[in-house]
């Protein structure tokens, strides 16, 4: 797909807070529902405003490097304080009103961050479009894994049974899609499990 980076002008983050993530000239973040912002155009602006970008696949398990880092299809726009409480934790149940961090309370894991329900499908659909894209590209020269096994290229187990939860709970609308037309128009690819949601289904392990 068409790689902008991450950084500096028509960098990704640019494309996020100028087109991707901008509905009715305005910009929500992934996390706080009823918190936006007048569309900002420059990611620098939004920065002044309070707002930062996501990664749902956290950048810390794949270096920080392109294509991954600057990925339309898994980074959000979202609040400086919850960009910052999420960290790289991962996903799951606990417990909190909305998004917000602290115990799992479906297993073992000592703390998760849980997003708010109307769009925790969306992180799970970009959670399986990232190990789809990249576990298994050739072309990927690190390790790009998330269950603590740099071996296999697979998804945490726990966290991948939290996230198939998330795409029944939260299933895809109008906004998701748009917002896949959007990236393809800019990236030249799609998230074939916005397109297809019965496909992670077909997937017996991510």
């Amino acid at each position: 797909h068409q790689v902008f980076g991450y950084q500096g002008v028509n960098s990704a983050r640019t494309l996020l807070f100028g087109t991707v993530d901008v509905r009715d000239g305005m910009v929500e973040s992934l996390n706080t529902g009823g918190l936006s912002i007048e569309a900002p155009g420059e990611s620098i602006l939004a920065y002044m405003q309070g707002f930062n970008t996501e990664h749902s696949w956290p950048q810390g398990q794949f270096d920080r490097i392109d294509p991954m880092v600057s990925d339309l299809h898994h980074i959000y726009a979202v609040d400086v304080s919850s960009n910052g409480s999420r960290a790289s934790y991962g996903f799951g149940y606990n417990g909190a009103e909305g998004s917000g961090l602290g115990p799992s309370t479906t297993d073992t894991r000592s703390r998760v961050y849980q997003v708010r329900r109307e769009r925790r499908g969306d992180i799970a659909r970009a959670h399986f479009y990232m190990v789809a894209r990249y576990a298994f590209d050739p072309t990927v020269e690190i390790v790009f894994d998330d269950d603590m096994d740099d071996t296999n290229g697979r998804m945490d187990d726990d966290e991948e049974v939290l996230l198939r939860q998330w795409k029944l709970e939260d299933p895809v609308d109008d906004w998701e899609r748009q917002r896949n037309e959007r990236v393809h128009a800019l990236q030249g690819n799609r998230n074939p499990f916005i397109d297809r949601p019965d496909l992670a289904d077909r997937v017996s392990n991510f």
